[in-house]
């Protein structure tokens, strides 16, 4: 009988142990979900960051790109005025006109193409950052839903252990019972 006792105990102590374990297991499993989680959103904070920065950059570089451009063609102008003195063509003639119109014309078409491919390639960094940004929060979601299930598998199993174990001990005290009830 105090064999019996002393199984029946090491097998509750076994079957909690294991139970405790697997509720453990969970929820580290959980932790250790929710920091790759936290590590996506991170991530996805820095895409972000890097995309503002960047299309900051490419805004900047259009605008000093559209400076240089405007002094060059104040140069061209000026050298196109000189030229058309120089030659004796005067001012408000219809040559002198049409040089005139035809430079600053081509310099605005200048000035909005850099715009233009400025704001392009604004777009494209920004739908890139976009696309890695949803990549990286659906990622998150999904470490934060796992982290969550571990923690319920862990809890379940747990039960499943002590009720297993509890099942097991007093089917062992029926069966000792049984036994030893027959033999009176």
């Amino acid at each position: 009988m105090p064999f019996l006792i002393a199984a029946m105990a090491m097998m509750l102590v076994g079957g909690a142990m294991s139970a405790y374990g697997q509720y453990q297991q969970g929820q580290a499993q959980k932790k250790m979900n929710q920091y790759q989680a936290d590590v996506a959103q991170r991530q996805a904070e820095q895409v972000q960051q890097a995309a503002d920065t960047n299309v900051k950059l490419t805004q900047f570089q259009a605008s000093q790109d559209t400076k240089m451009l405007q002094r060059k063609y104040m140069l061209v102008e000026g050298a196109q005025k000189a030229t058309a003195a120089a030659m004796g063509v005067g001012g408000g003639s219809v040559t002198e006109g049409d040089i005139a119109t035809d430079t600053f014309n081509t310099r605005k078409l200048d000035e909005n193409m850099i715009r233009y491919n400025a704001d392009l390639k604004s777009w494209a960094i920004r739908n890139q950052a976009a696309g890695e940004v949803w990549g990286l929060e659906t990622q998150k979601e999904q470490y934060t839903y796992a982290g969550k299930n571990a923690a319920k598998a862990g809890a379940i199993g747990a039960t499943g252990t002590i009720f297993s174990t509890v099942g097991n001990v007093l089917g062992m005290g029926a069966t000792y019972g049984a036994k030893n009830g027959a033999k009176k």
